[in-house]
C-alpha cells in the first residue's frame, strides 16, 4: 500500500515584496494521510471549509483528480511522480482521489 500524505491551508505564502510563494502559509489548516492502490480509486475526507491550497506528497507514482466527487483514472488524471510535493489550488469542501501507476 501507498501513502498520499496532504497538508491543507488557507493562505499562500508571502514573500518581501508581496510577491505570492508556490508555499503554504504555516500553521497548516489540518493535515490528512490517504493509503492507496493500484485499484481502486480512493477519495481524501473532504477539505477543511478554509482550505484553499493543499501541498500533497506521494511515496510512490499516482495519478490524482480533485472535485466534489473526485475517481482519479490511471491513464489520463495529474500525474505525481513520487517524493516530489505539488501545491494545488482548491475548493474547501472538494476531496482529491488518487490511484497508484505501476
Amino acid at each position: 500500500m501507498s501513502n498520499l500524505s496532504i497538508t491543507e491551508y488557507q493562505y499562500a505564502g508571502i514573500a518581501d515584496n508581496q510577491t505570492a510563494l508556490q508555499a503554504g502559509l504555516e500553521p497548516a489548516v489540518t493535515r490528512q494521510n490517504v493509503t492507496f492502490t493500484t485499484t481502486p480509486a480512493v477519495q481524501s475526507s473532504a477539505f477543511n471549509a478554509s482550505t484553499k491550497l493543499i501541498r500533497i506528497v506521494s511515496d510512490a507514482d499516482a495519478r490524482v483528480a480533485v472535485g466534489s466527487n473526485p475517481t482519479a483514472v490511471v491513464t489520463t488524471d495529474t500525474l505525481i511522480v513520487a517524493g516530489n510535493a505539488e501545491y494545488f489550488a482548491v475548493v474547501p469542501g472538494h476531496k482529491i482521489s488518487v490511484i497508484e501507476v505501476l
